[in-house]
């Protein structure tokens, strides 16, 4: 859930179409994402495999300030030229279910952030009371524009706290095995880095692409749950602003 999520947020939110003088918008589109999961024994629907594409749907809908992409809401909030804050709620967090473990599942997080110049910063917590846990996220945000192509690059650093990263990447003391040791780490993170050119075919449609790395804080690829220590995620799509 939480990557479907991110990916329809990451797809729809770049190539929206803006009618300012009605001010709402509305895209809608579908793709394919392409990712290497971190777990080698995750029995929720497919993710036990090495990889998995699968296709997505893509829409998102603006009205005013609220904007609705999948499960996430999000508002903007007055700000200045330079500085928009916003608060949102939306899924975060993956399911996990291992072999004679308790199930690990996303959750539903609120979010306060800004978007200041080109960075982004963000708080969330998690609200449903799954983990309890609180994230915490700085990025940068890079745009090129060479013709009809739009080149968006993100480096960012994303830190969970001790109850977040426990939830999802410790071992209980009831789900001990001979090749599963106790386990309970601290805080970590990750820092993740994506290119995301997008193709203006025409005035109502895109073609997206994106590829992000994703790089697992010591903390996290150390959990005998975890087998990668980064991984990729691929993504193209095609969206259809509507006039």
């Amino acid at each position: 859930m939480k990557i479907l999520t991110i990916l329809i947020l990451l797809l729809t939110s770049n190539t929206i179409y803006s009618n300012e003088g009605k001010g709402y918008s509305f895209s809608l589109g579908g793709g394919v994402i392409y990712k290497q999961n971190i777990r080698d024994d995750n029995q929720y629907d497919k993710a036990d495999k090495n990889s998995i594409v699968t296709p997505i749907p893509m829409a998102q809908l603006s009205i005013g300030p609220v904007s609705i992409s999948g499960p996430n809401v999000k508002v903007k909030l007055p700000g200045t030229t330079f500085i928009s804050p916003y608060i949102g709620i939306g899924r975060d967090g993956e399911r996990y279910y291992g072999p004679g473990m308790e199930w690990r599942k996303d959750s539903w997080f609120a979010e306060v952030g800004a978007n200041i110049l080109m960075f982004k910063l963000s708080y969330s917590r998690d609200v449903q009371g799954r983990s309890h846990g609180e994230i915490m996220d700085i990025s940068y945000n890079g745009r090129l524009f060479l013709g009809k192509v739009i080149l968006n690059y993100t480096f960012s650093h994303t830190f969970y706290d001790k109850e977040f990263t426990n939830y999802y990447y410790g071992v209980r003391a009831n789900e001990v095995t001979s090749d599963r040791p106790y386990y309970a780490p601290k805080s970590s993170g990750t820092n993740s880095v994506a290119i995301s050119p997008i193709w203006l075919i025409s005035k109502n449609v895109s073609w997206f692409n994106s590829v992000k790395a994703t790089f697992l804080g010591s903390k996290i690829k150390d959990s005998p749950t975890v087998a990668r220590d980064w991984y990729l995620t691929a993504i193209s799509g095609i969206t259809y602003k509507f006039d």
